[in-house]
Order: C-alpha cells, then sequence, then structure tokens
C-alpha cells in the first residue's frame, strides 16, 4: 500500500506515525479481534512501517487534529482535483467539513501540514473550537480514551 505513495507522501506517513501509534492506544475498541497470524492474516507493517487497523489509524489522525482525507492533497494539482471533483461530486464540500477537523497547531508540530493550514485559511473555514481545544491537548501528548471519545462525538464518528 505505501510503496503505491510518492516519497514525500510516505515520509510525511513515517513522521507522524510513532504519534498515531500512540494515540491508538487509546482509541476504544469496537470489537474484540482475534488475533491473525500466518498465511490468512495481514501484516500491519509495510516497508517497515507499523500502522494501527483502520479505524484506530483514522481515529488516532483526527485526535490529533489531521482528517486522514487531507494528508494526500498536496499531491494532486489544481486540475486533477477538478478532475477527481467530476466523479466525486461532494469532493469540495467533504474536503471543506474535513477542514473543520484539521488543528493548526498540527502544522506548527509537523512543518508539512503547513499547506493545509494556509488552505484552511485562505478558504476562511474555522476549526471547530471544542474539538480544537481536545486535539491540542492531545497533540501535546495528553493521551486519554475520553478525550478521544469526546472529539469523536464531536465529529458524530470514532475514526
Amino acid at each position: 500500500m505505501f510503496e503505491l505513495l510518492p516519497k514525500y507522501e510516505s515520509a510525511k506517513l513515517r513522521a507522524l506515525a510513532p504519534l498515531i501509534r500512540e494515540v491508538a492506544k487509546y482509541v476504544p475498541s469496537r470489537r474484540r479481534r482475534k488475533l491473525h497470524i500466518g498465511l490468512f492474516g495481514y501484516s500491519r507493517e509495510v516497508n517497515a512501517l507499523a500502522l494501527p487497523r483502520a479505524i484506530k489509524f483514522t481515529a488516532s489522525l483526527y485526535s490529533i487534529g489531521v482528517p486522514p482525507e487531507l494528508l494526500g492533497l498536496s499531491a494532486l494539482s489544481e486540475s486533477e482535483l477538478e478532475k477527481v471533483s467530476e466523479y466525486y461530486k461532494s469532493l469540495y464540500r467533504d474536503l471543506s467539513s474535513a477542514l473543520m477537523y484539521f488543528n493548526p497547531r498540527a502544522a506548527e508540530k509537523f512543518k508539512f501540514l503547513k499547506p493545509i493550514a494556509d488552505l484552511q485559511k485562505e478558504l476562511g473555514i474555522e476549526p471547530m473550537e471544542e474539538h480544537e481545544a481536545i486535539t491540542t491537548k492531545v497533540l501535546s501528548g495528553e493521551f486519554d480514551e475520553g478525550l478521544i471519545v469526546e472529539a469523536a462525538g464531536l465529529r458524530g464518528f470514532l475514526g
């Protein structure tokens, strides 16, 4: 999966991975899963980059104020975005919604997120105040299941 990403996108995930793994420990499990080992399992490690399963991965990113749908945005040109929007009719509405959950402080911690903070500002999209306050705590190292659940409640979904 990650080998398909351009090198700079893979590098972004590598930079975020330690924080994602730490936050994922505090994301409540929706159900207990049987461990898969061997031929019929799947690896959560690709190119030496270990990440949690999908829901915990997504919930972790949202919990630090970095909606995952915004991560690969910089890989697309404006014309490519226009082309995608021809088929994905709600693309710009969905991106605007995701930008409400982006915490600009994440761009202070991870410089490669600055273009997202700039886009948020340029479009005049204010982060949801309560969500920003919670994700700021998580970004600052306050890992707590209660905070993650509270932020998820504001979004209306865990991950």
